[in-house]
C-alpha cells in the first residue's frame, strides 16, 4: 500500500542519493501498457562520472483517481 511505498522510497532516497553519491533517471519514456497500468525504466547513475551503477523497471498500477495501487520493481541483476 501507500505506506509501503513511502518507506521503499524513503530507504532507497536514504541510501543512495541523499549521500550525494547516486541519483535515479528515467531510461526513457514511461509508457502506458493498459489502462491503469504503466511501466517505467528507471537508472541509477554515479554522481561522479554519470555511470550507470544498477537499472531496473517499475510496473505501476494506478486507481481511476491516477494514485499508485502497486509498484512492482524489477532490479536488472547485472
Amino acid at each position: 500500500g501507500h505506506d509501503e511505498i513511502d518507506r521503499r522510497v524513503s530507504r532507497a532516497y536514504a541510501m543512495f542519493v541523499e549521500p550525494g553519491v547516486h541519483t535515479f533517471a528515467a531510461a526513457g519514456d514511461a509508457e502506458l501498457l493498459a489502462r491503469g497500468l504503466i511501466g517505467l525504466g528507471w537508472d541509477m547513475v554515479a554522481v561522479a562520472d554519470g555511470t550507470v551503477a544498477g537499472s531496473g523497471y517499475d510496473v505501476i498500477a494506478l486507481d481511476d483517481d491516477g494514485r499508485i495501487l502497486l509498484d512492482h520493481q524489477h532490479i536488472d541483476p547485472s
